[in-house]
């Protein structure tokens, strides 16, 4: 339980509210932000499946898709998930502006490890800063179940 403006809030209705942030936050781009990936993420994801093709890749909280975007034009399997309709939008079209069938958007929320499939390779940027020590720590048993064996979280 969190609290804004000193009222109570449950997890599932900050939830809520950041959707409708994010929904508004991406709603009205017209131009996309710079694809510019976050290197080390690459390069961690790189170094340990240099097979591309072979690779499933989960991003957790993944906005607009900078990095989903960048990681499938390497011919990693990619799954972005993103709680906002609207950046799930923007990756969509950005995808088949560059003809990107490896690409898959989900609004689905997979730290509350609903999931079944299994990830190669798992990683947030950006996002666990928003979690108190008990989500953040939730959040975390539910990456490692979601992990194939030898998958490697970031």
């Amino acid at each position: 339980m969190v609290a804004i403006n000193n009222s109570p809030i449950s997890f599932e209705a900050l939830s809520e509210e950041k959707k409708k942030y994010y929904n508004f936050l991406y709603r009205d781009r017209q131009e996309y932000l710079p694809v510019s990936a976050d290197k080390y993420i690459v390069k961690k994801l790189e170094s340990n499946f240099p097979n591309a093709e072979n690779t499933d890749v989960l991003e957790i909280g993944a906005g607009n898709g900078r990095n989903a975007l960048e990681i499938a034009k390497k011919s990693y399997n990619m799954t972005a998930a993103e709680l906002a309709k609207s950046g799930q939008d923007l990756m969509i079209k950005q995808a088949a502006e560059y003809k990107l069938d490896n690409l898959s958007t989900t609004g689905e929320d997979f730290l509350k490890n609903k999931n079944k499939n299994k990830f190669d390779f798992i990683f947030m940027s950006h996002v666990s800063q928003h979690f108190d020590f008990k989500d953040l720590n939730n959040s975390l048993k539910s990456i490692n179940n979601m992990l194939k064996t030898n998958g490697v979280a970031v």
